[in-house]
């Protein structure tokens, strides 16, 4: 169940740069489950493809897939981050018990409704929509920062540069749609894991509501997309993901 969960969440340039490990305790009364980067995935030192930031911010979506399905099976997580040269990346341990909300079986649901997850819609989504992710975020460190109407233009330069599959039929007009910006106030390891985490937890919840949800994070790997995201939207942190939600099409 873990691992079927885990796997919904899409790869990176064709390759899952994750694995699971699981620890087995003491009896019934702790277990846990290691999320580990990929010595072979793309993008590692010294060799070419995906950054650093890009995969951890995807390895964050599979541990926030891991922590919602040990959820589902009446565990509650504990997570602990811990990337490092070992390779682990978080573990989650479970000591005590304790029912699913409707929320969190809602969340999980969605997990299978759409594995992509990459299209968007063309209506327009209300500002309670919008202000209902930014709290669905739930993750320390992470701001989803919703996009004002007058700062769509800094929005749009960003999405043309998406060189992503699919990402054509997506460009659709942004004023239809909500725009949020995934930011963390530095930009190392354990806020790309973060920023990871709280993306999957706000496209779940949209998915869990009827949206779509296009989560953009290939732009983002060129400095001066990065930089103009800053200045353009007066961030205080570090952009690590844009995220577009709408109606599906009819």
């Amino acid at each position: 169940m873990i691992t079927g969960a885990v796997r919904q969440v899409p790869s990176i340039d064709g390759t899952r740069p994750w694995t699971l490990e699981f620890h087995s305790g003491d009896g019934e009364r702790t277990r846990a489950v290691s999320l580990l980067e990929r010595v072979d995935a793309p993008g590692q030192p010294g060799q070419p493809g995906v950054p650093g930031r890009d995969r951890l911010v995807r390895c964050g979506a599979a541990l926030q897939n891991l922590r919602l399905a040990t959820r589902i099976l009446g565990w509650v997580p504990e997570t602990v981050l811990r990337p490092g040269p070992a390779g682990e990346l978080a573990r989650v341990t479970v000591r005590r018990r304790r029912s699913p909300t409707e929320s969190e079986l809602s969340r999980y649901s969605a997990i299978f409704v759409r594995a992509d997850g990459w299209s968007s819609g063309r209506n327009a989504v209300s500002a309670t929509t919008r202000e209902r992710l930014v709290e669905s975020s739930g993750t320390d460190g992470v701001r989803l920062r919703p996009v004002r109407d007058d700062e769509v233009p800094v929005l749009a330069s960003v999405l043309e540069r998406d060189t992503a599959p699919g990402a054509s039929a997506a460009r659709t007009s942004p004023r239809t749609e909500a725009l949020l910006v995934a930011e963390t106030p530095d930009d190392g390891p354990v806020d790309h894991l973060r920023a990871g985490v709280a993306v999957q937890n706000a496209w779940l919840t949209a998915t869990a509501a009827g949206f779509t949800c296009a989560v953009i994070t290939n732009p983002l790997r060129l400095p001066e997309v990065r930089s103009g995201l800053v200045e353009g939207l007066n961030l205080p942190g570090f952009p690590q993901a844009v995220l577009r939600l709408g109606t599906p099409k009819d």
